[in-house]
């Protein structure tokens, strides 16, 4: 469990390291690959800021699990604050953006 935790916090690190960039990306729709949802800048670097908090979320259940006792009032609410920002940061990024015709899925050229 600890080698997944782990694995999970640097992916989200990593993610939240390219996100953080700010360049547009189309994130391509599961029912239909012909659509994607356009995120501009700003929507990339709010799903990398909420990438970089769950990063903080598990680290700090990490390090609340090595006490060996249960949390604190404070922790709860502290986690709890975090995790509703990085859904928060999650939802306006996807509300934000557009759904267009995916670049990506376009029909190969014809020879």
């Amino acid at each position: 469990m600890r080698l997944f935790l782990a694995f999970a916090i640097l992916l989200c690190i990593t993610g939240g390291a390219w996100l953080v960039q700010g360049d547009d990306f189309y994130w391509p729709a599961r029912g239909d690959p012909s659509l994607a949802l356009h995120l501009s800048g700003t929507d990339a670097r709010m799903l990398g800021a909420a990438l970089f908090v769950m990063a903080g979320l598990g680290a700090m259940a990490v390090l609340q699990a090595r006490r060996g006792r249960p949390a604190s009032r404070i922790w709860q609410i502290a986690y709890f604050a975090l995790a509703m920002l990085a859904t928060a940061l999650i939802g306006v990024a996807i509300w934000n953006g557009e759904v267009v015709p995916n670049p990506e899925a376009s029909a190969p050229a014809t020879r």
